[in-house]
């Protein structure tokens, strides 16, 4: 069936049946695992998503790569995923937030999957598993202890520690992530 997609499409976009077209498919799935896939999305990705966003995703491949050292598009199911959840949760020790920006990536790059024709729809094993952020518990700082990080006397001998109190507080100030400062 994902054959028949496939050249359905390519007669949509005007290309001819040929053997060589019907070969093409069949040489491109079997060539690509997921980790070559995975690597080459986040090179086209590259230049439109921020240096942090990419460090995630490479984060994420390299978890998968210590669960699975060998993954293949068939081997993502829905027992993979409880599987994985539970290996970033006993052997990575992830937080909640940590195993939901892996899932979140994860799911990501399933999705391109199925849109360049590696995976169908069907195969999508986050059809039915869930994953949610913790609810997060924010603290803030008071005037006062932000004054007191203003007026800390800071040595002389820590070269960047001044600029990194400025940044921090300039963050404080503006209500800009720390990280995005940075």
């Amino acid at each position: 069936s994902h054959f028949e997609v496939f050249m359905t499409q390519q007669s949509i976009m005007g290309r001819k049946a040929t053997i060589t077209l019907a070969r093409s498919f069949f040489k491109e799935k079997r060539s690509v695992n997921f980790y070559d896939f995975f690597q080459d999305m986040m090179m086209l990705w590259e230049a439109d998503k921020k240096y942090n966003t990419m460090k995630t995703y490479l984060t994420t491949l390299n978890a998968l790569k210590e669960f699975n050292p060998r993954l293949q598009f068939g081997d993502l199911t829905y027992d993979f995923l409880q599987r994985w959840d539970h290996f970033l949760s006993t052997v990575r020790k992830n937080s909640p937030n940590g195993k939901f920006g892996k899932h979140k990536n994860l799911r990501s790059m399933i999705r391109q999957a199925i849109l360049k024709n590696y995976m169908s729809e069907a195969d999508n094993p986050y059809r039915h598993f869930k994953f949610r952020a913790a609810v997060g518990n924010r603290q803030y700082l008071t005037v006062q202890e932000i004054e007191q990080v203003r007026n800390v006397e800071l040595s002389e001998q820590v070269t960047n520690i001044h600029h990194v109190r400025n940044m921090f507080l300039f963050s404080c100030f503006t209500g800009l992530r720390f990280n995005d400062v940075l």
